[in-house]
């Protein structure tokens, strides 16, 4: 963790449309704190539209859960945009904020600057049985789950770490998880 002081420019506001009071938290936030001239604000949903503001964004405050930011941190880490956390769900494992606290304490964490604390993310490339078939490469906080979906049957996954040969599977499915993805799964189930 370290400090993060820079001269905040804009902030975006990320909310889950799908929680009513996720809007209305992100407007008590536009009447009671002082934000920057420069803010946007958008649903999560509509985040990857964002494209043209995100560079130019120094932090966003997300309302949501944490299945909110996780959506969030895929589409803003290439930018290396740092986020704050407001947990309206149930856990709040990656949220910085409490609900009853936010209004009162962002403008601290705006003024102040902010402690940013990195985490280990991962990138996975999926790769089909033949030169041909498309390649989806996909980024996660928490992690990854390879799998046959619906149809039953075995998988032949082979796997690699910055391009070395690991191991290989026989399996049903796999799952690769950071250490924040396997601590939210013991938080989760108690």
């Amino acid at each position: 963790m370290y400090p993060f002081r820079t001269t905040i420019k804009m902030i975006g506001l990320v909310y889950n449309s799908q929680a009513p009071e996720t809007v209305k938290m992100v407007a008590k936030l536009e009447k009671s704190v002082s934000l920057p001239k420069d803010y946007w604000k958008c649903a999560a949903s509509e985040l990857q539209e964002m494209n043209d503001v995100l560079p130019e964004t120094s932090v966003i405050v997300v309302a949501g859960g944490d299945g909110t930011i996780l959506r969030i941190v895929r589409v803003i880490a290439p930018h290396g945009i740092p986020m704050v956390g407001i947990n309206m769900g149930r856990v709040g494992f990656m949220a910085e904020l409490r609900v009853e606290e936010a209004v009162e304490m962002l403008p601290d964490y705006l003024e102040d600057g902010l402690r940013v604390e990195e985490r280990m993310m991962l990138e996975a490339t999926v790769v089909g049985p033949s030169e041909s078939a498309p390649r989806l490469t996909l980024h996660a906080l928490n992690d990854v789950v390879v799998g046959r979906g619906g149809v039953s049957g075995l998988l032949d996954i082979e796997t690699t770490i910055d391009g070395v040969a690991l191991t290989s599977y026989r399996a049903d499915a796999v799952i690769v998880s950071t250490a924040t993805g396997s601590t939210g799964y013991a938080l989760s189930a108690g």
